[in-house]
């Protein structure tokens, strides 16, 4: 590749009823990134995301702003106020102009029923920039790829991990004219696959977490995965096909990158955002938090992903509290032992148990501990999930509801449509988890109400040190 091509990096906004920032950042954007700063291109990011959160807290969380649009048809029957998150409209625009001309811009994209923000994005820098290539990738790209080619705007679509096909990538747009595209004869974006994954993910530059702060915002906090995909085979989980094989960083290469944004942004808090961190800790974890310490690494680091609690034994949960993680989620899902064993098999009550007894012994409060459960699973019952809550609250242990998502091409996203199987190029904005609870429990916001607020009247009580 010729050096010297500028590259425009878009993380666009989030158009949902709710969001919350819990460390985010478009983690695979920002390796993209790397690879093509080491291939020689300028590149710059233009983060829809990064504006000043709503009552920010010290750890770098907080509530992103919200601006208030018509819901779209799907989702009326949805009775909350739908929105956008994150920068202004007009505060996008002026960032636009100021910028150069790109060669190329590059989007990614998240959840698939979040798409109207990519959208967004890509018609705002059409309409700039008319004849600069557009490549689109991420999950909503990888998993409904025939809706982001046909509605998205953009010239290409990526599948999957793009770090082994993103030079020949740029290479092929940078040398197709615009009117020879298949977009501009309405025929939708071409599609990028690339059945390569990289192997070894520490030949791979360390993400470029550095782009987020060109601006001059604060380093306050960055985001890492030391593994990609997971060798559970949850039903209502698409890791394994974002991610087909299971791959895991070394323990120096990890503490390497810790070390490295502490001492030269001064960056105070790292989220992992593994599916599966803790598979083998002995192979895995406890030498990663080993390195981590033998470098002095004095960061807080959280794990808003959720960790497998079958894992965590007394020597996982000292490692965990001796290393510094202040934020300690649990993927317990749900606590009816006929719906673990028929989701995956990856945790019982007797694993939570341990675990939870294991934390606790090693210092930790209710204060650093909550389990996810999930709510509007597939013929669950609100009783289920009642008793679920009550299970974790009796350890002392804060509950987080997630609202079922039913994500394409999984058993459990089959299960939730009338025939049994998803339908490529159907409407994502089906899969909006608040949409999708308001169709399948009885009462749904009478019963989502309720079970929210046994939850937080729970967590208020372990809060305040008294039994939940």
């Amino acid at each position: 590749m010729r050096p010297g091509y500028r590259v425009l990096l878009v993380n666009p906004w989030i158009y949902d009823f709710a969001a919350f920032n819990l460390w985010c950042e478009p983690l695979g954007l920002l390796s993209i990134g790397a690879v093509l700063e080491k291939a020689g291109c300028r590149v710059e990011l233009l983060d829809c995301l990064d504006s000043d959160l709503v009552k920010p807290r010290a750890d770098g969380t907080g509530r992103f702003p919200k601006v208030a649009v018509p819901k779209p048809a799907p989702l009326m029957q949805v009775p909350r106020r739908y929105g956008r998150y994150g920068m202004a409209l007009p505060e996008f625009d002026r960032r636009v102009s100021r910028m150069e001309r790109p060669d190329l811009i590059l989007v990614t994209s998240s959840m698939t029923y979040w798409y109207p923000g990519v959208f967004e994005a890509i018609r705002r820098l059409r309409a700039r920039w008319s004849d600069v290539p557009v490549i689109l990738g991420g999950t909503y790209a990888s998993l409904c790829t025939d809706h982001a080619r046909q509605w998205s705007g953009a010239d290409w679509v990526v599948q999957g991990e793009a770090e082994l096909q993103i030079i020949d990538l740029v290479e092929e747009a940078l040398d197709t004219a615009p009117e020879d595209g298949l977009r501009s004869r309405g025929q939708g974006a071409r599609v990028g696959r690339d059945v390569r994954v990289p192997r070894d993910l520490d030949a791979l530059p360390m993400a470029a977490h550095e782009l987020r702060w060109q601006g001059g915002r604060a380093a306050d906090y960055i985001g890492i995965e030391t593994s990609r995909g997971c060798p559970f085979r949850c039903t209502y989980c698409a890791s394994y096909r974002l991610h087909p094989e299971f791959r895991r960083r070394s323990a120096a290469g990890i503490a390497d990158e810790v070390r490295h944004y502490e001492t030269r942004f001064g960056v105070r808090h790292v989220a992992f955002f593994d599916d599966a961190m803790l598979f083998q800790p002995d192979k895995h974890f406890r030498p990663m938090i080993e390195e981590i310490l033998r470098r002095g690494v004095s960061c807080c680091f959280h794990t808003p992903n959720g960790l497998h609690a079958r894992e965590i034994n007394l020597e996982v949960a000292r490692d965990l509290f001796r290393a510094g993680f202040r934020t300690v989620r649990l993927g317990l899902e749900t606590s009816n032992p006929r719906e673990q064993d028929r989701t995956g098999g990856k945790i019982t009550n007797d694993d939570f148990d341990a675990a939870a007894e294991a934390l606790k012994q090693a210092g930790f409060t209710g204060r650093e501990l909550a389990a996810y459960l999930l709510v509007g699973l597939p013929n669950q019952m609100p009783a289920d999930v009642m008793a679920s809550i009550e299970f974790v609250h009796r350890w002392g242990i804060q509950v987080r509801l997630s609202e079922f998502t039913p994500i394409p091409d999984t058993p459990e996203g089959r299960l939730s449509h009338p025939a049994g199987e998803y339908i490529e190029g159907e409407e994502p904005l089906l899969h909006n988890n608040s949409y999708f609870s308001a169709s399948s429990l009885p009462e749904p916001w009478v019963t989502i109400e309720r079970l929210k607020q046994q939850a937080r009247e729970g967590n208020r009580r372990i809060l305040r040190g008294l039994p939940a």
